[in-house]
C-alpha cells in the first residue's frame, strides 16, 4: 500500500473502484485488487490535494504518516513496548472487523482485502463468545 500509485485505481464494469496493489509492491509478490470504500477515495482525493505526481503516499511523507498512526494508537491505549503499529495495523484491524461481523461472508472479506485465498482470511476469524450465545439463543439453545 505505501507504494501504491494513483494510477493503480481501476474502475470495474459495476462502478466499484479498486486499488491495484502490485506484485513487486506486496509481501506476496502477487498483484491483487483491493476494493476502495468511498470514505477511502475521499481519503485518497484529500492526499492527492497535497502530493505532486503518481505516489499515493510520497516517500518524504511516509514517517509522518506513521507518526499519526502511532499516536492515534497510543491515544486509544495500545502499549506500545508490546505491539508495533504502522500501515499494516490498520490493514489487519480492517480483515479483523469484518471478518468477525455477522451476516458477513468470509468470502467477501477474502475479496476485498485482495486475499488468494480463504485460509488466509480465516486467520482473522475470533470465536466471540456474545456473539456466539446470542446466536444460539435465537436458534433456542
Amino acid at each position: 500500500m505505501v507504494a501504491a500509485r494513483y494510477s493503480d485505481i481501476i474502475i470495474n464494469g459495476g462502478g466499484r473502484k479498486f486499488l491495484m496493489v502490485r506484485a513487486e509492491s506486496n509481501k506476496i509478490g502477487e498483484s491483487r485488487k483491493v476494493l476502495l470504500t468511498q470514505p477511502a477515495l475521499d481519503a485518497i482525493e484529500a492526499l492527492r490535494e497535497h502530493c505532486e505526481g503518481d505516489e499515493l503516499i510520497p516517500a518524504r511523507h511516509r514517517n509522518y504518516y506513521y507518526d499519526v498512526i502511532r499516536r492515534a494508537a497510543i491515544a486509544a491505549g495500545w502499549n506500545m513496548d508490546t505491539h508495533s503499529v504502522g500501515l499494516h495495523t490498520l490493514r489487519h484491524s480492517f480483515c479483523s472487523h469484518w471478518a468477525n461481523m455477522p451476516g458477513i461472508p468470509l468470502a467477501w472479506v477474502r475479496d476485498w482485502a485482495g486475499h488468494s485465498n480463504l485460509s488466509i482470511t480465516d486467520r482473522y476469524v475470533h470465536a466471540d463468545e456474545d456473539v456466539m450465545d446470542s446466536t444460539l439463543t435465537k436458534l433456542g439453545y
